[in-house]
């Protein structure tokens, strides 16, 4: 029995190896010069909704919408999701700071057409590492340049379904503003609750 535990501690300890070796190193560490004061919080824990994330290594941002992500293939991941919307045409920045307690981060940015069970398509750009350690930023080298005045998705996902969940912060550049509540759709029942 001792032998059979040992083998299984060693083949789940080479699959851990294997998994890291997929993953590309940290390439630069990066801060945003002028953040703004806006700042997207939240928490992953075990009752985050799951999505099948994507990667890819090689394009540039497609404000279009139509950046190619691929399947990463590692398993459905915990995710959140923050409405934003940009002020101007600069490049939007952003970056997971402290207080973060997850272990690795992933960030999206998808068109307000974002549907977490086609989660390759409606995306403009994502990033896994270019933040301190294993966090993510969209830096000034990303020219990460979106429309003003739409709507956006930013997602904040960890990187495998076995990364240590917890809380994050999002530190964001000055031209990025929370969605117009005018633009958001109203439902009779939030209507309601005011008069109740």
């Amino acid at each position: 029995m001792k032998k059979i535990i040992a083998l299984v501690v060693v083949l789940v300890m080479c699959a851990g190896v294997a998994v890291a070796i997929d993953k590309p190193a940290d390439k630069v560490d990066f801060s945003i010069e002028n953040p703004s004061r806006l700042v997207f919080v939240g928490v992953l824990d075990d009752s985050s909704p799951e999505f099948e994330r994507g990667v890819d290594y090689s394009a540039p941002p497609d404000p279009n919408c139509a950046f190619p992500l691929a399947d990463h293939s590692s398993g459905p991941t915990k995710y959140a999701m923050h409405c934003f919307m940009v002020t101007d045409d600069t490049a939007v920045l952003m970056e997971v700071v402290d207080p973060t307690t997850i272990s690795d981060t992933t960030i999206y940015i998808y068109c307000s057409g974002f549907d977490p069970s086609l989660p390759l398509e409606e995306n403009v750009f994502w990033d896994d590492d270019d933040g301190v350690g294993l966090r993510s930023a969209f830096t000034v080298n990303d020219n990460i340049i979106l429309t003003p005045g739409l709507q956006y998705w930013l997602v904040v996902s960890t990187y495998y379904h076995t990364t240590t969940l917890g809380e994050y912060t999002v530190q964001t550049s000055d031209n990025v503003v929370l969605c117009s509540t005018a633009a958001e759709q109203t439902s009779w029942g939030s209507i309601k609750s005011l008069f109740d």
